[in-house]
């Protein structure tokens, strides 16, 4: 190990962009890879900490595309059903009367 592949926790807070007590209680639960005490300080082994990050931005990318949302249909396209583009959170807040009756304004704006 080089004398450069150590690093501060000033390191560790730019990278992650966290406070200095995020940091500390990062490395005292142990969620910071390559980190180790001497005395009062806290030192990381630079490039275990960097593949790690590496290894973790690659996942997300990969779960961020593997779960895009399937495609909002155009309002209309379904014939016998009105749909509209809202999430089903929202549907279920608003109720199924309050839904029929936006389906309603909606074929008559239409002209059905």
């Amino acid at each position: 190990m080089d004398k450069g592949d150590v690093v501060g926790i000033e390191y560790v807070i730019d990278m992650l962009g966290v406070r200095v007590e995020t940091a500390r209680k990062l490395f005292r639960d142990n969620k910071i890879p390559g980190a180790f005490r001497i005395g009062k300080s806290w030192l990381i082994h630079k490039p275990t900490f960097d593949q790690r990050i590496q290894t973790q931005i690659e996942d997300s990318r990969q779960r961020r595309q593997s779960t895009k949302p399937p495609p909002v249909p155009e309002v209309g396209s379904v014939s016998s059903e009105v749909t509209l583009p809202m999430s089903a959170k929202y549907a279920a807040l608003l109720g199924p009367r309050v839904m029929k009756l936006r389906a309603a304004r909606l074929r008559a704006a239409r002209g059905e």
